[in-house]
């Protein structure tokens, strides 16, 4: 005897009866509501105190996510930063920063003073009581160690390569950049690292074949704070993340007590080169 099996039919019964309920499952909308705890808006503080230059400081306040795409200007605030016993207070107005790219919109005309391993206080105080305070150590100087370059034969175009000593006993993080003729000019190299990998040695940095004969450039090298280093890292990282919807939210760190933001100390080394 012989039995035949029906598996085309119920393969077909099975397809349609998929099919049927994909359709209808499309065709049910339904809106769902979520019910979000009111946001609680912070101060949010860019500071960053470069030796022998003015004291600068942006304020805004935080926004939802779902909020503008600008951070409000935040004015009518008191904005004062404490060292070796002295209180400057900074005052409202604009000022951009063409070098980096920058705007603040308070502002000292008297000059950070170079106190190397230092600490300075940051208070501030708004017009609806927000308060908030922070605190930075200014790092010690990290010298360029040397500088050197080798032209290509095919272009004469030429690399740099640059070396500098880390200091083993401390968490170091760095940023390099190249400009061209000044300080001030065209940007032509921008690395930030930490000294994950090379601890208590000898730091070598190369750049691509760029640069060309009789060019003069301005290299400098900021020893940066590591919280400096976490919030430049959870900037990138939160700046990716917002651009791809399958991403992890990225939380930037902060050494901002009861805001967010950052507020550091820039030491550097600076060397003017020609290339020949």
């Amino acid at each position: 005897m012989r039995f035949t099996f029906p598996i085309k039919p119920l393969y077909i019964f099975s397809l349609s009866t998929f099919c049927a309920f994909l359709m209808a499952a499309c065709n049910l909308e339904k809106e769902i509501e979520i019910k979000l705890p009111p946001y609680e808006s912070k101060l949010v503080v860019e500071c960053y105190l470069v030796p022998n230059e003015p004291f600068r400081l942006l304020l805004q306040s935080s926004v939802s996510y779902f909020d503008l795409l600008t951070l409000p200007d935040v004015r009518n605030a008191t904005v004062l930063i404490k060292h070796r016993g002295q209180t400057d207070t900074l005052r409202y107005g604009l000022l951009v920063d063409t070098l980096n790219l920058k705007a603040y919109n308070y502002t000292s005309q008297n000059l950070v003073p170079a106190h190397y391993g230092e600490d300075f206080e940051l208070y501030i105080k708004d017009s609806l009581g927000r308060e908030v305070r922070a605190r930075t150590t200014m790092r010690s100087v990290v010298p360029l160690d040397s500088v050197r370059w080798k032209f290509r034969e095919k272009d004469s175009t030429a690399f740099l390569l640059m070396y500098f000593f880390d200091k083993a006993e401390e968490v170091n993080a760095y940023r390099l950049t190249i400009n061209r003729n000044t300080p001030s000019g065209e940007r032509k190299g921008d690395f930030e690292f930490s000294d994950e990998l090379f601890s208590g040695q000898v730091i070598p940095i190369g750049t691509r074949y760029e640069y060309k004969p009789q060019d003069t450039l301005v290299l400098t090298l900021y020893h940066l704070e590591n919280i400096y280093w976490q919030f430049l890292e959870g900037k990138e990282d939160a700046r990716r993340s917002n651009m791809n919807p399958f991403a992890q939210g990225a939380r930037v760190p902060t050494n901002i007590e009861n805001g967010l933001g950052i507020f550091t100390a820039l030491s550097f080394d600076q060397e003017q080169i020609i290339i020949r």
